[in-house]
């Protein structure tokens, strides 16, 4: 979901587009197919996720929606069918807990990834889920202070079995910012978020890496970029929550890619 004008021309996001056309390189080299809604209002933003969570996603033909032929987004030739993994990106203005429509409605991101649940999108059940989401979730500018060393990450203990699926497994929300702040968008080069995911992901897709262990790059990479806005120095902090993978997430590209 990509909105780049809204009813208020002020609020558009001139640079967006970049993010857009290298989001849906990225997946295509990784074997996804690549599909796009674009500058939705609210409802239509909640018409598309119901329609894209349904088993039959027939609904999607005659839509608005488009699909990437490899150089630009073109019209639908056919229906598209569920894979064995699926990822939204969803690019917007933003606030706490939300993204928003072109007409400025708050689509909330809880509700977004509940659509997509084992009980709601059961044809998705046992599937990986992600979510990378460029949006704004707050208004201050994020603050940092100078650190000399910084601790090494360990793994986690492994996952145990389970005889049941649990409604919410299997998801990865990853944010271009922690709650409450900004995140920066450059109008000719686009995000530091979204940007950042796309080359982490060819460099770490090559070698076998996990999404976990790429997103970690993305939040290391974004996290030491500088900026200035209203004379005020501007960093930013990614994050990746609601991670209830059970198992090491790796995309393996399908073809050659510059």
């Amino acid at each position: 979901m990509h909105n780049e004008n809204f009813k208020n021309p002020k609020a558009n996001r001139h640079g967006t587009d970049k993010d857009a056309g290298d989001l849906a390189r990225t997946f295509s080299w990784l074997g996804f197919r690549v599909l796009m809604c674009k500058d939705q209002t609210k409802s239509q933003m909640e018409e598309s996720l119901k329609r894209f969570s349904s088993k039959d996603l027939t609904g999607l033909q005659g839509s608005s929606v488009k699909e990437w032929s490899g150089w630009a987004f073109t019209d639908l030739n056919d229906v598209p069918q569920h894979g064995d993994a699926f990822v939204c990106c969803i690019m917007s203005h933003g606030n706490e807990g939300c993204v928003k429509g072109t007409d400025m409605g708050s689509v909330y991101i809880k509700d977004i990834t509940t659509a997509f649940n084992g009980q709601n999108c059961s044809v998705l059940l046992n599937m990986p889920k992600v979510f990378f989401i460029q949006a704004c979730q707050g208004n201050a500018i994020q603050s940092g202070i100078a650190a000399d060393n910084i601790p090494e990450l360990q793994e986690d203990a492994p996952v145990v079995k389970l005889l049941l699926i649990p409604v919410d497994a299997d998801f990865l929300v990853s944010m271009s910012t922690v709650e409450n702040c900004v995140s920066f968008r450059d109008p000719n080069d686009g995000t530091w978020f979204m940007q950042s995911v796309c080359k982490q992901l060819k460099e770490g897709c090559r070698s076998g890496d996990d999404l976990c262990t790429i997103l970690l790059r993305v939040n290391n990479e974004v996290s030491q970029k500088v900026g200035w806005i209203k004379n005020t120095e501007a960093i930013q902090m990614p994050e990746f929550k609601k991670v209830t993978l059970r198992k090491r997430l790796v995309f393996s590209p399908v073809f050659k890619c510059d």
